[in-house]
């Protein structure tokens, strides 16, 4: 619409009436009446922190003072797309793994009260002794029964909640399990994979836009929403007002993936940061398919086998105290 001459203003007024979801037709209705009042569009996003990321307003303002807000416009939808479509792969991707470790936790719950629960009755009135696991797997199925272990799991789980939640408001405690997170083998490649890339789609979409370096590596660092990264893009720069090239500061960080430096050490010499980094984006998006792949693949066969041994675990505890009685009765 704004590409075909209509007002802003005029824009949010459609945006608003078209829209199904409540909370976007407040949102545009709220932008409508500041640019009606004389604001600036990127002022009007800056009153609603709540819906606009300060690298949207940022690049606002930038697209607002230089005349091209038409382009503005057209990139950022291409980030916010890139963006979407990175999330729904993230969720289709872990989708059937964390399905196969509910249906695990499940079985847990219900293999000992719903569908053994005769056989385990039927072994306790034997009067035989039972094995260790025979007892141990009772000694659940008892637990199960009883009507103050649920209230007290879920005042368990609240706590455990609140306290994880707590500790995640420590900044100290956060950076450091974000950075034990790192450590792990095939989790900690794919979490610097998506940093990686979104840091570098947003450096990318910034310096396209006219941003000052220094501003765009801060904005680009507080987009990926990592506390570690942020912490990189202040020792960025620092390495750019110390005198450094981009690269140099890059090469001094272990958290973004090597590879970023060498395409902005060569977009540097030759000229061609852009199209260096829209490279680099690119093969960060075909490489983080592919870890992807290896890190589902990896994690399949392992939830399997968990889900495995803990059927083989109840079989096991009935099969075993059944061979005892048949080898008394013999």
């Amino acid at each position: 619409m704004f590409s075909a001459g209509i007002s802003l203003a005029l824009c949010f007024d459609q945006l608003e009436a078209q829209s199904d979801s409540p909370q976007t037709s407040q949102i545009a209705a709220s932008v409508a009446a500041r640019l009606r009042k004389g604001e600036s569009l990127h002022q009007a996003f800056a009153a609603r922190p709540d819906a606009f990321t300060p690298l949207q307003i940022h690049l606002i303002r930038v697209g607002t003072q230089s005349g091209s807000l038409e382009h503005i416009f057209t990139q950022l939808a291409v980030y916010e797309e890139q963006k979407r479509e990175l999330i729904q792969r993230l969720k289709a991707t872990f989708t059937y793994p964390i399905l196969v470790f509910a249906i695990g936790m499940l079985g847990l719950f219900c293999l000992p009260t719903l569908v053994m629960g005769g056989l385990f009755g039927m072994l306790e009135s034997s009067g035989q002794p039972l094995p260790l696991l025979t007892r141990v797997l009772l000694g659940w199925a008892h637990l199960l029964r009883t009507l103050w272990f649920y209230p007290l799991a879920l005042v368990l789980l609240a706590a455990a909640y609140h306290l994880a939640l707590a500790a995640w408001r420590q900044d100290a405690l956060r950076l450091a399990f974000l950075n034990h997170l790192l450590s792990l083998p095939v989790l900690g490649r794919v979490i610097r994979m998506l940093v990686t890339l979104r840091f570098s789609r947003c450096l990318l979409l910034q310096i396209r836009a006219g941003v000052p370096l220094l501003t765009a590596i801060s904005l680009s660092a507080k987009a990926t929403a990592f506390d570690p990264a942020r912490q990189v893009g202040k020792d960025l720069e620092e390495g750019l007002r110390g005198g450094q090239t981009l690269a140099e500061a890059l090469a001094q960080q272990t958290l973004l993936e090597p590879m970023l430096t060498h395409m902005v050490a060569a977009g540097e010499e030759s000229g061609k940061l852009t199209s260096l980094l829209q490279c680099a984006v690119r093969l960060y998006e075909q490489e983080l398919t592919h870890v992807l792949e290896v890190a589902v693949s990896l994690l399949e066969p392992i939830l399997m086998a968990v889900l495995g041994g803990i059927v083989g675990l109840f079989i096991l505890g009935i099969a075993l105290p059944l061979v005892q009685l048949i080898q008394t009765f013999a």
